[in-house]
């Protein structure tokens, strides 16, 4: 990102590590922030769910006006003795997008393509059935990805890289900027408590000199931040060996004070251009709307209403535009509240929309608004808008392959019609997984599949037991998928029996006619349930930004419980359950909240 135009620089940058699940930390009065647990990462073993270790990781950030780009670099260890396949599960902060992925083969980066999802799963299960290196990664929800990298070597590192690009969050005091350091997903893996080298560099933008000295406290102690200039930006450093148990949180206070506008902007090319806006006020708005005045300057600009919104509340607008020049913002609510603010779209260029960070928030936002269209199919067009911006989508998922193996899958794989159907239960989301209990001594484990082929399964030490992976034909309806399993013991004797796999296109099922609308007071919590057929995993995400992993009640019950912020306004709202079944695939569910 080069040289924008931008209406909020620094004075003073504070720097903290957030206090981790059930410790207190003070906000602003009137002020809803996410809570901080929400992003993290984790590394594992795709076969054992065992969590790798990792090594170190790096990060570099530019911050201009509203938006932060992130370059990222993991390096996990397979410490096994055999090559495994590691699955990396990517939780970011809220307004975030993942626009690039890649991983390193030997000393070559293989940077990430974007594909139809059905033919980047065809051509990574096609590809991994010799053994060869490609790696792929597709998007759960709006903050979740998962990623498959197959084989690693044993004794080796895996070094991942990730492009983030982030909408800042607003509150009294600042834009808020959050770097996701903690290795775990509540609910599912637990928090690593591995240490490992963590090295991370923020630049921001800005004409005015920030304070001399920061520190960040975090469960290990005060950690010293080196400060620093490189050009126009200042710079913040951290370096340290250890276990985060709290993300790194930066916030560069607000150059104007009261209501205001801050915005990122960048043109592509002679009229493309792209703006990402956000509007600070201290007003709370109810049915909040947000017009533009720009004697069509812009265009497609998402979203324009916001419902009701908190104090300093997330008013974020992403846009076209044709030219540079001045456009108008205008917010208005039913309360009366309203105000009118001034914003710069800047002539500066970057190379391509890929470039340009605006763009991913864009296209993020376009995409998601076709996505829950009921208007017509929009996936033609959303498969378009996500390859062309490098917006992961429902339809469309990144495939890191070596030129080499994509021209063999090209010229000799895909002419044998090797296709395979991924989405499946068995797998966690690829190849399905096959574990029999016979002895070690059989002479001999096979799996019988539908289509007539016949897998040989190996005998694996580690687990006591013979196992292997399979893939579920293209095509496959959904619904049971049997295989025969023929063991042939040493004495010549043979057992025959059948696994039933369910092969799954679609999300959970919900009981909707047991789904109610919920009552809360204000600082009371709230009990939140749903009821469902294959859910294996449930997660409520309120407005406010609070996200808990739901319990298994048993009989398809999932339970959960939020807290109303005491400053969160009166009246009608909503809550978001995202469930998830053993193969990625998502329901979305939302519930009416009043609040009283």
């Amino acid at each position: 990102m080069r040289g924008p135009r931008f209406c909020v620089l620094s004075l003073l940058i504070t720097v903290l590590f957030f206090l981790g699940r059930g410790a207190a930390a003070r906000v602003e009065e009137g002020t809803t922030l996410p809570p901080p647990e929400q992003s993290n990462f984790e590394f594992h073993n795709r076969d054992t769910g065992e969590s790798l270790p990792l090594r170190s990781m790096k990060s570099r950030t530019t911050i201009q006006g509203p938006v932060a780009l992130t370059n990222i670099e993991f390096a996990a260890r397979n410490d096994h003795e055999k090559p495994i396949e590691v699955a990396v599960t990517f939780e970011v902060p809220r307004g975030t997008v993942l626009t690039k992925f890649g991983y390193f083969y030997g000393d070559r980066f293989i940077p990430g393509k974007m594909y139809d999802k059905g033919e980047a799963w065809k051509i990574y299960s096609a590809v991994t059935s010799r053994g060869r290196d490609p790696g792929i990664m597709d998007r759960v929800t709006a903050t979740n990805y998962h990623a498959q990298i197959f084989p690693v070597a044993p004794k080796r590192d895996l070094r991942v890289h990730v492009t983030l690009v982030q909408m800042l969050q607003t509150s009294a005091s600042g834009l808020r900027f959050e770097l996701p350091l903690v290795q775990g997903t509540p609910g599912l893996y637990e928090w690593n408590a591995t240490p490992f080298a963590v090295e991370a560099r923020v630049a921001v933008a800005g004409r005015r000199g920030i304070g001399a000295k920061a520190v960040g406290e975090t469960d290990g102690g005060k950690f010293p931040f080196a400060m620093g200039r490189a050009g126009t930006y200042r710079t913040v450093t951290f370096q340290r060996d250890f276990a985060p148990r709290k993300n790194l949180v930066i916030t560069v206070p607000h150059e104007e004070a009261g209501a205001h506008a801050a915005v990122y902007s960048a043109m592509v090319g002679g009229r493309e251009g792209y703006y990402a806006a956000t509007i600070v006020t201290p007003k709370r708005f109810r049915d909040a709307r947000v017009r533009l005045v720009s004697d069509g300057l812009t265009g497609m600009s998402l979203p324009t209403r916001f419902g009701d919104t908190d104090r300093y509340g997330q008013i974020h607008i992403m846009g076209r535009y044709s030219q540079p020049g001045v456009v108008r913002l205008s917010l208005r609510g039913k309360n009366g509240a309203r105000f009118t603010v001034p914003i710069m779209l800047s002539a500066n260029r970057v190379k391509s929309v890929v470039d340009n960070p605006a763009a991913s928030l864009w296209a993020d936002k376009r995409i998601a608004a076709m996505q829950m269209s009921g208007r017509r199919n929009f996936q033609p067009d959303i498969i378009r808008v996500s390859q062309r911006f490098m917006v992961v989508s429902n339809f469309t998922a990144l495939l890191a392959i070596p030129q080499e193996e994509l021209e063999y899958y090209r010229n000799v794989l895909a002419k044998q019609k090797v296709q395979t159907n991924t989405e499946a239960i068995g797998g966690g989301g690829g190849d399905p997984y096959i574990a029999v209990h016979a002895p070690e001594d059989a002479t001999l484990v096979v799996a019988l599949f539908p289509d007539g082929d016949v897998k040989n399964l190996v005998w694996n030490p580690a687990k006591n037991l013979w196992d292997g992976r399979f893939d579920i034909p293209f095509g496959t309806p959904e619904g049971e998928y049997r295989v025969t399993i023929i063991v042939v013991h040493k004495s010549g004797m043979r057992t025959r029996f059948a696994l039933v796999y369910q092969n799954r296109l679609t999300g959970p099922t919900v009981n909707r006619e047991r789904l109610e609308t919920l009552t809360a007071e204000r600082g009371h919590p709230v009990s939140v349930s749903v009821e469902g057929r294959n859910i294996a995993r449930a997660t409520v995400v309120t407005p406010w930004g609070e996200r808990v992993a739901m319990v298994d009640g048993g009989k398809g019950r999932w339970q959960g419980e939020v807290t109303v912020p005491v400053s969160h306004p009166a009246g009608g709202t909503t809550v978001t359950v995202i469930l998830l079944d053993g193969a990625h695939n998502s329901t979305e569910v939302t519930l009416d909240l009043q609040v009283e």
